[in-house]
């Protein structure tokens, strides 16, 4: 059987919330500087091609890639829910656990948390990591030699992406977890909203839990879900969709897409000017905390 090639780090399911009613994108391309030309299909966008594909044991395999499939099939009726209301979407309580669980997933399923996930992978400890190897024949756990170069394989790094997002769940604090978590809509055309490559905004830079920190996951134009510990907006006004928009733009490294392109180009235009991160994180307060 052959191996699936083109991966997308951001599922086409998802993306499709995104769109105009051509069922396509316009794309900035952040390194170039420029608007491309053309419109493009939620397949075009947000994929690199056998990133999900693994090395094990010489034996080339996609496993990785089927395993996210099964996530995005999970929460494709939800997604589909969203996508289909103009205001409150009719959601239950599994609906929400649902999007949560695939907000952890898609944080660590993103480019921009390659580092990251090395890092931790590597400098974490047994219980840190909740694993142990044990030998097939001795059925006794394997040396730390031996432990030490499996979690230094990329096959392992990345396969503990899942693992990763899933214990992050486990370890939150579930007490008042539907308390903390909400569908937000903005007032502004659905038109005028941005989707970039690392979509998730977070209050603090430095985030080892997605779950235990107030952030912000846009799920479909002009609907985002927000982590917070205080009250939650009604709707969030146009100019605080621009900030938003703004910061989604500024913390994205390859490209970022929208239905409307004047309005992408607009924002593209609006962080050309030298930003560092006092502005950085001031825009961030302006929303977690003034809305």
């Amino acid at each position: 059987m052959s191996l699936s090639k083109r991966h997308h780090y951001l599922p086409e399911v998802y993306l499709k919330g995104f769109t105009g009613e051509d069922g396509k994108l316009s794309v900035y391309d952040i390194q170039k500087k420029a608007l491309r030309k053309g419109r493009y299909s939620p397949k075009q966008v947000y994929y690199e091609w056998n990133r999900n594909t693994l090395e094990i044991n010489h034996l080339r395999t996609d496993f990785l890639e089927g395993l996210y499939k099964n996530i995005d099939q999970t929460v494709t009726p939800v997604l589909k829910k969203i996508q289909g209301s103009l205001l409150s979407a009719d959601l239950n309580p599994y609906d929400y656990l649902n999007l949560i669980f695939f907000q952890g997933v898609t944080y660590w399923r993103i480019p921009s948390t390659d580092d990251e996930i090395v890092n931790h992978v590597r400098t974490a400890s047994k219980n840190d990591l909740f694993i142990k190897f044990f030998d097939t024949i001795t059925n006794e756990e394997v040396p730390d030699e031996i432990y030490h170069r499996l979690i230094s394989e990329k096959a392992f790094i990345e396969s503990y992406r899942i693992p990763k997002a899933i214990f992050d769940y486990l370890r939150s604090n579930k007490e008042f977890l539907l308390d903390t978590w909400k569908i937000t809509y903005s007032k502004g055309p659905p038109s005028l909203h941005l989707i970039g490559d690392n979509p998730i905004l977070t209050l603090v830079d430095s985030v080892n839990n997605i779950y235990e920190t107030e952030s912000i996951f846009p799920i479909s134009s002009s609907k985002s879900l927000w982590h917070l510990y205080s009250g939650f907006p009604k709707l969030i006004p146009p100019e605080a969709t621009v900030t938003i928009d703004q910061l989604i733009f500024l913390q994205s490294e390859r490209y970022v897409c929208g239905p409307n392109p004047e309005y992408l180009k607009a924002v593209a235009d609006l962080c050309q000017k030298p930003y560092n991160d006092n502005m950085i994180n001031y825009l961030k307060h302006e929303i977690f905390n003034k809305l």
